[in-house]
């Protein structure tokens, strides 16, 4: 059996990351190898963080330095959190109360002594909202004040409300638990509470794009999202959804996550969301993940097991979701897709022929920052060659930073022709395989024909890629004889003989 020689390697990547989140520099902000349970700044720009039951951590020169506060708490505690106000009253709150210091942690002093509670008042959650009401979850419900803490006033609804979040300057907090499951609303900053149509368990809960995203608790595992205020929710299909997910958004309205999942901790981990949670990409952050916060240069600080980290958020890679090398036209064309882009110059194309020495052969401006996808190509001037060719992209930033892609390989031949070659097996019954090689993008027609030429199959009627192709070809509707199947290509007109014999 006579063959043409192959004429081309394609060669398909999918799902690569030029900076992709494995990537990402997380920078330390020292407390290592403390266990950093909350953090928070204050409007002049000092750190605080919480470290274990009433001991602190405050650093006026952004984290070069810290500087160690206690606060003697009367109970056991199981929930600590921190926050700070307009005035830069710092708050801490724990399982047994809430602590108000004026003075940057130097001296504390009860604010929750009118809380009820048995054996405590298990304080979940606090929150300033932006006209300086504080509000905090417990298990008998949401306290409000208006006035620093000084006073309180208690809703009617109890359960375990344990994340509060503004959207459309509409607060929502979340619960779970048989008494105080779901969502609710207020417009009036916490003084009064409306239950919205959602009324599973939450585990997570943010605001992106002028909507509210909540991800499910351990009993109902799921996503779902809502832009009327919580009277329609839709679901957000991402499996496997996490237990629980401690969710911020950054200024660009990404979603940075740390899922828990409760049977496979495996998938634990610090997660980013460009499209409201659709999709998620895993970062390869190391640590249990405590607390997250973005403070107002965009930087997310995450409190973790092994200290205080941070990093620019709106710093994302450019994400690569294909990069393809085929011979067309007799010459090597790279196409190469992407999902979205932050600060791209551009992209460098480089070419070995020993996938070692690497020689730039031209480039690609980018699309700078978007969230739309985009395609870009490349046709390379080698022509008439043999061998291997190697090609790889160097995506470059507009401060001068890259990063390298993978490589893709194409197989290069100088005596590239179209090519009809003989079927095999001949004679056959009823079946054959028909085989033919086409240089470059060409339309082709390929039919068969009786003895007398009249036109009884017709096997191709379409463009093909340059490439090499193989027909199984079914005669069982033809009766036995000689047949004659042609080949057509522009110019080009080749004719082979088969016997189809029952």
């Amino acid at each position: 059996m006579k063959k043409c020689s192959y004429i081309l390697i394609v060669v398909l990547v999918l799902g690569l990351h030029l900076a992709d989140a494995q990537n990402i520099t997380w920078q330390s902000v020292g407390l290592d190898p403390f266990s950093v349970v909350d953090f928070c700044k204050t409007k002049n720009n000092i750190q605080f963080a919480v470290v274990s039951n009433g001991i602190f951590k405050v650093s006026t020169d952004n984290g070069v330095n810290w500087v160690t506060k206690t606060l003697d708490v009367d109970s056991l505690n199981i929930n600590y959190h921190v926050t700070a106000d307009s005035s830069n009253n710092l708050y801490f709150a724990e399982y047994g109360g809430v602590y108000k210091s004026t003075d940057l942690g130097g001296h504390w002093f009860k604010i929750s002594n009118g809380f009820t509670g048995y054996p405590t008042p298990e304080i979940y959650a606090i929150k300033i909202l932006p006209n300086q009401n504080i509000v905090v979850g417990t298990l008998a419900g949401t306290r409000v004040s208006t006035n620093g803490g000084a006073s309180w006033t208690a809703t009617t609804n109890p359960g375990a409300f344990n994340v509060f979040d503004m959207c459309n300057n509409v607060l929502f907090e979340g619960g779970s638990g048989l008494a105080g499951m779901g969502v609710r609303k207020s417009t009036d900053f916490g003084l009064t509470w409306i239950q919205t149509n959602y009324t599973y368990d939450v585990g997570g809960m943010c605001s992106v794009n002028s909507k509210l995203l909540v991800s499910g608790g351990l009993i109902s595992s799921h996503f779902a999202i809502s832009s009327d205020l919580g009277t329609t929710w839709d679901s957000v299909f991402y499996a496997p959804c996490p237990n629980s997910a401690l969710i911020k958004k950054d200024i660009n309205n990404n979603l940075w996550s740390y899922f828990y999942y409760s049977l496979n901790s495996s998938n634990n981990g610090l997660y980013y969301s460009k499209d409201e949670g659709n999709s998620w990409t895993k970062t390869a952050f190391p640590y249990v993940v405590n607390s997250l916060y973005i403070d107002n240069s965009n930087y997310l600080y995450l409190s973790t097991t092994s200290g205080l980290f941070k990093i620019d958020a709106s710093v994302l890679p450019v994400e690569l979701t294909s990069f393809t090398a085929a011979i067309k036209n007799g010459k090597p064309y790279l196409e190469w897709k992407t999902a979205t882009e932050i600060n791209n110059r551009g992209f460098e194309i480089q070419r070995s022929y020993d996938n070692n020495i690497w020689n730039s052969v031209g480039f690609i401006k980018g699309a700078g920052t978007t969230s739309d996808p985009q395609i870009y190509s490349f046709a390379d001037a080698v022509q008439n060659q043999s061998g291997s060719a190697y090609y790889r992209l160097r995506q470059v930033d507009f401060d001068g930073t890259s990063k390298i892609s993978p490589v893709v390989e194409v197989k290069l031949n100088k005596s590239l022709t179209f090519c009809l070659m003989q079927n095999y097996p001949n004679p056959f019954n009823p079946s054959t395989t028909i085989e033919y090689n086409v240089p470059n993008d060409s339309h082709i027609s390929l039919k068969v024909y009786d003895i007398l030429g009249k036109e009884v199959m017709t096997l191709v009627n379409e463009s093909k890629n340059a490439g090499s192709y193989s027909l199984k070809v079914n005669c069982s509707s033809l009766n036995s004889g000689v047949y004659f199947y042609t080949m057509k290509a522009g110019s080009y007109n080749q004719t082979k003989k088969f016997i189809l014999m029952k």
